[in-house]
């Protein structure tokens, strides 16, 4: 979803919102992740990039197996009451969001089917049951030398799961020890505030300040 709006004006101060909310008749699980606040330098103009999730069944979905490209209207209407029920979810949690959205887009389970061939529709590819999570799941290493595997359908899902694959690669790879991989000597970790580039280094807010120009440019 796209809103056209300054969100720190409407008292957003964080990058996540998780709250268990009626939805379409039933309480669910509501998430919204606003991407342009986590890295201000992919913010265009004044509109901002919000990531919303409500967790589905797939089965609701199973009518729909192999239709794409000639949608059906149930289809259709279905997503539309899914898109409008995760609206007004956002609006409760960003009151005023609503009237500022320029942009909005619904992906389901179906979608998903069909994109990435993911186990019944599902975000992280592999299905993650107590079976294929962790130790059960697929091996980073492979039958082939020299061929490893990472990613959130490998050892866990979602951002942690897929770095720690991305680890154990570069153990393999190197045959170095985790401590190894996650320690060098003169490094440091920075954060820097999303919602005052003043402080961020100079060459971020050069990155930032180019973008806003071209913005700018093609508006003209």
């Amino acid at each position: 979803m796209g809103p056209d709006a300054d969100l720190m004006a409407f008292g957003v101060e964080f990058l996540k919102y998780r709250n268990q909310l009626p939805c379409d008749r039933s309480r669910c699980r509501h998430k919204d992740q606003i991407d342009t606040l986590k890295d201000r330098s992919k913010l265009k103009s004044n509109t901002h990039t919000i990531e919303a999730f409500n967790l589905v069944s797939p089965r609701a979905f199973d009518q729909f197996a192999g239709t794409y490209g000639s949608r059906s209207d149930p289809y259709n209407e279905l997503k539309k009451r899914l898109t409008d029920s995760m609206i007004k979810t956002t609006e409760r949690i960003i009151p005023g969001f609503a009237d500022n959205l320029t942009f909005h887009e619904l992906g389901t389970p179906a979608t998903n089917r069909f994109y990435v061939q993911s186990a019944d529709g599902n975000m992280y590819g592999t299905e993650k049951s107590a079976m294929q999570v962790g130790p059960f799941s697929f091996p980073v290493t492979t039958e082939v030398t020299g061929l490893y595997m990472v990613g959130s359908a490998t050892l866990g899902h979602g951002v942690a799961g897929a770095s720690i694959s991305g680890l154990v690669a570069a153990c393999k790879v190197t045959g170095s020890r985790m401590s190894d991989i996650l320690s060098h000597k003169d490094a440091s970790l920075q954060l820097w505030p999303c919602d005052d580039i003043s402080q961020w280094p100079a060459k971020d807010r050069r990155k930032v300040e180019r973008n806003r120009k071209t913005v700018k440019t093609a508006a003209k």
